[in-house]
């Protein structure tokens, strides 16, 4: 999910709020298919789709890339494809 339309702060506020509303939700939990990860859309523009920018729903304490794929183990640049 894209977040855009707004100053940099009250996006990323509106960010930290959806991720704590959402993560709390037993459904989320008890749905093991389901993948959710958000970021900004300024985000997105200035680095891309394979950097770690997205804040996944399952684990908001580390950013990954939209394959889901945290730092450490996301392919290095043309591996993967």
């Amino acid at each position: 999910m894209l977040l855009a339309g707004g100053r940099r702060e009250a996006l990323q506020r509106r960010l930290e709020q959806t991720v704590t509303l959402a993560g709390g939700d037993p459904r989320v939990e008890q749905t093991p298919e389901l993948v959710v990860s958000f970021t900004l859309l300024e985000d997105l523009l200035a680095d891309g789709p394979f950097e770690q920018i997205f804040v996944a729903l399952r684990d908001p304490t580390e950013l990954v890339n939209w394959l889901g794929h945290p730092a450490a183990t996301a392919p290095t640049s043309g591996q993967g494809r």
